[in-house]
């Protein structure tokens, strides 16, 4: 590209200050997670670059971004945010199924527990179990609900 300039978003790593990690939603932790780097070459108006990496959490661990047009974007002025989707973003206390590839084995969502505060997995009907891997057929729904009564009085 001609006349293209080239700016470095953050500051030095070694400075702890440069680096501010947070949640993407307070109020749902399991929702995913940002990395913010601070204190970049100066713009306009004094105000110094940052970037930030805002990860979401997802179920398929092979989901990673192919194209930079679709995720980089400019926010504010000097202050750029690279958005993707990643099992990897997740909590790890949302199980992944038996080959590590799904996050509740793709048949639940990974979300906060406002009861427990603490993050798991919401099972698809039909699925239960730390990672919904395990299935339930109509006669079983019984068993399901019992370990959830037991859960709740073991706490």
């Amino acid at each position: 590209m001609l006349g293209a300039s080239c700016y470095r978003l953050g500051g030095d790593l070694d400075d702890h200050d440069n680096q501010v990690f947070s949640l993407v939603n307070n109020e749902n932790p399991a929702a995913g997670i940002r990395i913010t780097y601070k204190n970049g070459e100066p713009c306009e108006n004094n105000l110094k670059r940052e970037f930030a990496i805002t990860m979401y959490c997802a179920n398929d661990v092979f989901n990673i971004p192919n194209t930079e047009a679709e995720y980089i974007t400019e926010d504010l002025h000097c202050s750029y945010n690279f958005e993707f989707t990643s099992a990897h973003a997740c909590p790890t206390e949302c199980a992944r199924n038996a080959a590590g590839d799904k996050v509740c084995s793709d048949h639940g969502e990974c979300g906060w527990n406002e009861d427990a505060m603490r993050p798991q997995c919401f099972c698809d009907k039909g699925y239960f179990g730390p990672s919904c891997s395990e299935t339930c057929s109509t006669g079983c729904m019984l068993l399901q609900y019992s370990r959830a009564l037991l859960m709740l009085l073991t706490r």
